[in-house]
């Protein structure tokens, strides 16, 4: 019997082997690795079998590189990778996934996807790697909205007191001790780290984190090029601003 396939965030150690699969797909390589950090996997008995991701802009997200093992394809695994991303879209806030394919316009409709025009698309997806130079300009566009369901989440941490303290470092409040700058945004916080992949990998795990327990948070996170620095935005709903005050205030 074959090994169940899982689904799941990929990690750190996961770069080579989801680079290796989207080249031996003919997908384009440029710009994947500054979005590892909210990419998915498919394993099959710790390989990675199949791979999507998601670049993150201000207006939308851009679903690029679903790739699957040759030997995999036609099982499932691309539908599943597709649901995933739309799901951590959803998770993300994003009002709307955007997507470039030249072989797989008819595969993405069975989720929501329709074909737009180029000119429809926001200017900050627009100005993602895929848009302006590793997609030919006839390749297909293809929007599907969200309907962010966790638009009424009440401004809260689920953690208790103790817990907040015991995971302080993985958390928010450590995060920010590592930040080089902290500007206050309309609602809530920019935070500028230094380009390392160790800060890089802290906070994707404090993304994780902090979006199981505080789940009205949006997060966007910007790889500037040429080592030139790591930006999130954590941002929400009116009153998040105060609430990370008093957060990063304990």
């Amino acid at each position: 019997m074959s090994a169940p396939v899982q689904v799941e965030r990929a990690q750190a150690t996961d770069g080579d082997a989801v680079l290796r699969l989207v080249e031996q797909s003919g997908l384009p390589l440029d710009g994947l690795v500054d979005h590892l950090a909210t990419a998915l996997v498919a394993r099959q008995g710790g390989r990675v079998i199949g791979t999507a991701a998601l670049e993150v802009y201000a207006d939308g997200a851009l679903l690029r590189s679903v790739a699957v093992a040759p030997e995999l394809q036609g099982h499932g695994v691309g539908h599943r990778l597709t649901e995933a991303a739309i799901g951590l879209a959803q998770d993300l806030r994003s009002p709307a996934i955007y997507l470039l394919t030249t072989t797989a316009e008819h595969f993405f409709p069975r989720f929501g996807f329709e074909r737009i025009e180029r000119a429809a698309v926001p200017r900050s997806v627009r100005s993602s790697v895929e848009f302006t130079s590793a997609c030919p300009s006839s390749a297909t566009v293809m929007r599907k909205p969200i309907e962010p369901a966790l638009q009424s989440a009440p401004i809260v941490c689920t953690l208790q007191p103790g817990e907040l303290n015991a995971r302080a470092m993985e958390l928010l409040p450590g995060l920010v001790r590592q930040a080089r700058a902290v500007v206050e945004l309309e609602e809530g916080y920019r935070l500028t780290f230094a380009a390392t992949s160790a800060v890089l990998g802290a906070i994707a795990g404090t993304i994780d984190a902090e979006r199981q327990c505080c789940r009205f948070l949006r997060f966007q996170l910007v790889v500037e090029p040429e080592d030139r620095g790591i930006v999130l935005d954590v941002t929400g709903p009116p009153g998040t601003k105060g609430f990370l005050a008093g957060l990063h205030a304990e």
